[in-house]
């Protein structure tokens, strides 16, 4: 493994978790709106 494949995985990783941190956000916002 090279440095860019560590460098891409790291930021797939890091949009992998905002995405699921943004999707539970709304969930909640969602739930509590209801």
């Amino acid at each position: 493994m090279d440095h860019l494949e560590l460098q891409a995985l790291a930021t797939e990783l890091a949009f992998g978790a905002i995405r699921n941190a943004l999707s539970s956000q709304t969930q909640r916002y969602a739930t509590r709106q209801l």
